[in-house]
Parts: C-alpha cells; structure tokens; sequence
C-alpha cells in the first residue's frame, strides 16, 4: 500500500521486479520492524508491525493469503490523515484506525487490488491495523473499542 498525502491522487509504489519467465508473481518482501501480541476485548492477533515509510508503502502487497489470526500493525511517527489504498493488494481486508489512546476511530473494509478508492482515518491515527475483511465485524469489533499492545522498546518509528 502507498500512502499519498491527503485528497492527494495515489502515488506509484516501490518497483517491484516481474515474476522470472516461468517464475511466480513477485512475493511481498516486507520483513517486519517487529512481531507482536495485540487483543480488542477478548479477541487476539499475532501481528506484523511496521514503522518505517518503506515497509510502510509495501505493506501486506502481493500476499495471497493471511491467517485468520493473524494482521499487520501500522505505526506512525505522528498523527497520520492520509489515506490507505490497495494497489497490488491481493486480498480482502478490514482496516481498522486508531488513535494515540488505542481507542478505534473508524473500520473500513478494502477491496482487493482496488487503485481508486480512498480509505481515511476519522480523525488523527496513531496506528492502522489491517486483518482479513469481516475479522472485526465477525467478533462485534467497532469504533470507540480499546486495542491493547505494547510496541517494543526502541522501535525505530519514522
């Protein structure tokens, strides 16, 4: 995912290298900055954190699948008003917005490999967790709802 500036068009991604003839699609190559344990009421994840615009811009591209139990944590610098997208995004997911209290701002669902629509947090996010799409509402997850996790010491958040 590429996070342009707000109401900003999108912007392209990283290149990412062709598939070698007779090779699969390119493969998300994002390492994590971190991989830890997050709950939202009696529900838990394993999730990938990433902190850097790097990771950040690729996010979950090119994977064709994501455990049930499993997500990707957004962390930013400062409050974040941009948008989220899901250019080379292969699958359904829900996006959740947090602010710097943990508290769920606003949940939207994202359709795969869909360059046109926006996905903006409702006010100023802290974090983003993305999961596979229904995650939240298949457990009665909603705005105002607490996300508790501690971020490691000395993550470099940028």
């Amino acid at each position: 995912m590429v996070y342009p500036a707000p109401y900003a068009a999108p912007v392209a991604p990283e290149t990412v290298p062709a598939p070698v003839a007779g090779g699969s699609a390119p493969q998300a190559t994002v390492v994590p900055d971190a991989t830890i344990a997050l709950t939202i009421g009696d529900h838990r994840l394993e999730v990938d954190v990433v902190a850097t615009p790097e990771k950040r811009s690729i996010g979950l591209m090119f994977q064709d699948t994501l455990p049930d139990d499993r997500g990707m944590l957004f962390v930013f610098a400062g409050p974040y008003t941009g948008s989220f997208w899901m250019r080379n995004t292969r699958i359904p997911l829900s996006i959740a917005f947090i602010d710097a209290e943990r508290r769920i701002l606003n949940i939207e669902d994202m359709q795969p490999l869909d360059e046109i629509t926006q996905h903006f947090p409702a006010g100023a996010a802290q974090y983003a967790l993305e999961v596979n799409q229904g995650w939240f509402a298949a457990r009665g997850i909603q705005p105002g709802d607490v996300v508790m996790f501690e971020l490691p010491p000395g993550l470099a958040i940028r």
